[in-house]
Formats: C-alpha cells, structure tokens, sequence
C-alpha cells in the first residue's frame, strides 16, 4: 500500500510539474509574440475619401503614400482620416506618436495656427486621445510634434484617427497629400494595428499546436 501511495505521489507530482511546464512556456509564447509584433509604423494621409466610414473624411495608408492632390482645410474645419481598415483585434495605441503634416498656401508674413488629434472613431462618435497644436510660417510649414496619447484603447470594429483643424489663417492652407508628403508615426509598442503581423500568427498557431500535443503527452502517460 505504502508503494502505491508513493506511486500515486509520484504522478501526482510530475502532472503538476508538466502542468507548470505548460502554463510557463504559454506565457513565453505569447511574450514573444508580443514582443515581435510590436514594432512603429506610418499612415500616409491620401486624398481618397470613397467609402470612408461615418464620420470620416479621408483614407490614410500604412507604409506607403498614394495621395493624388492636396486637401484644403478652411478656418476651425475639421478633417478627419482613418485607416482604411477598422480593428480586428483590440489593439492598445496608448504612447508617443510622430506626426509630419505638410501645409501649403500660408501667406508670407502670415503665420497659421494648426491642431492635431488622435484618438478613436466608432459608430457612436469619436474620443479624443492626444492632440497638439504649433504655429507655422509659409517658410515654416511642417507641422513636426510628438502627441503622446494615454489608455488609447481601440476595440474591434473600431478605428483610429487623426483630426487636423486650423484655429487660424488666412483661409488659403492646404495640407500636402500628394506623394506621402503628411504622415503619422505609431509609437513603438503598437501591436500591429488593424491585426497583428502574419509571422506573429503563425508563431501563435505553432504555440497553440505544440501545446495540444504536450497535453496529450501528459494524459497518455
């Protein structure tokens, strides 16, 4: 009796132990996929507003500019760009973004005063993020400011945007679209919005493979 109870004992013990195991190279997993995937990337502001969401303006493109002409942008009017894709998994947006936005038609010896705000579009409205605002001369005309944005949390079917309005002018800017002039810089930590990286998912689906024959391995023996 004495043998079977330490028998007993020991498969006890190294199920627990091979339950630890898992649970421990799960959490590696998914930190290197996290760590993988989280990398900055650019949208390109476009002129290209076929089939923008409610609420939107105008497309903005990851990775590549494909604007074809300027968009004009008058005294306290709001243009708002999205993504051309929403969230397909909750994406967390929350750090430092870099924006260079380029504006045209500033008089000489006239300044305009531009804003810029981040945050997130869904089929309710909007919630404001971050935003910045700079002062520009026609010889000074890039708008060049990091806007940190905090619990920037943006669910599925939701989208990010970026809003830029002029609080002062002459009523002639324009923003500078065409060949990816105007673009904006996700912080580092982005976890690959719209969806994570292919190589991320298919390092997951791996992961997840090994995990069911570990856990098989286990209940055979």
């Amino acid at each position: 009796m004495e043998i079977q109870r330490s028998e007993k004992g020991r498969a006890a013990s190294a199920h627990e132990g091979g339950g630890l195991t898992f649970i421990l190279v799960a959490l590696l997993l998914v930190s290197s996929v996290t760590t993988a995937n989280a990398v900055s990337q650019s949208w390109y502001l476009t002129d290209d507003s076929t089939g923008v969401p409610a609420g939107a303006d105008y497309f903005m493109d990851k990775g590549s500019g494909t604007g074809t002409g300027d968009v004009p942008i008058g005294m306290l009017w709001i243009c708002e760009w999205v993504p051309n894709e929403p969230a397909a998994v909750t994406c967390d947006m929350s750090g430092t973004w870099k924006t260079h936005i380029e504006f045209s038609g500033i008089p000489e010896a006239e300044t305009a005063m531009f804003m810029a705000v981040l945050g997130v579009l869904t089929e309710g409205g909007g919630y404001t993020k971050g935003a910045a605002d700079k002062e520009l001369t026609s010889e000074d005309n890039i708008f060049d400011v990091d806007i940190t944005t905090s619990d920037h949390e943006i669910k599925p079917g939701e989208y990010l945007f970026l809003d830029v309005m002029m609080e002062w002018g002459s009523g002639d800017e324009e923003i500078v679209v065409t060949n990816g002039e105007s673009y904006i810089s996700s912080p580092g930590t982005d976890p690959g919005y719209p969806v994570p990286e292919l190589s991320s998912l298919v390092l997951f689906s791996v992961g997840l493979l090994a995990f069911a024959g570990y856990v098989l391995v286990i209940r055979r023996k």
